[in-house]
């Protein structure tokens, strides 16, 4: 039965995920834009569901606050997994540019890790429509 229920699930998302592909604002996306919205918007839902389940015996007061915090609490989620992904990026840049770096490689040795940054700092620019993103971060290698 409980396969039953799966299955069904299965094709409805599988029907939702096909449905959200035809509507015209996706038409002009690549796969994974539409892969990317997707995400945001299943984290989106997951931090807002969270909340409302956190504060559901709350008094009605705090359940309305909640529902206010909620947008911003997403959107700082949206936020930290861009960040999350812009830093596994630089750590794979590094890696790659001290492997082909012959200095590092003989002090270093051939087989170059990169661990995760104990330091990093982020900026970004907006002029005339074109975003500017400057990082800095160290890691241990």
């Amino acid at each position: 039965n409980n396969r039953d229920d799966d299955d069904d699930d299965n094709v409805l998302s599988k029907m939702a995920k096909a449905g959200s592909r035809l509507r015209p604002k996706n038409w002009f996306k690549s796969d994974s834009e539409i892969e990317a919205a997707d995400q945001k918007k299943k984290r989106s839902d997951d931090v807002k569901s969270g909340i409302s389940a956190l504060l559901k015996d709350a008094p009605l007061p705090i359940q309305m606050i909640g529902k206010l915090v909620a947008p911003l609490m997403s959107g700082l989620v949206e936020q930290m997994a861009e960040q999350a992904k812009s830093m596994n990026e630089l750590a794979d840049e590094a890696r790659i540019m001290l492997s082909f770096n012959s200095r590092a490689k003989n002090i270093l040795g051939d087989n170059i890790f990169v661990d995760a940054p104990f330091s990093q700092g982020s900026s970004s620019m907006m002029v005339d429509g074109r975003q500017t993103t400057q990082i800095q971060a160290s890691f241990g290698v």
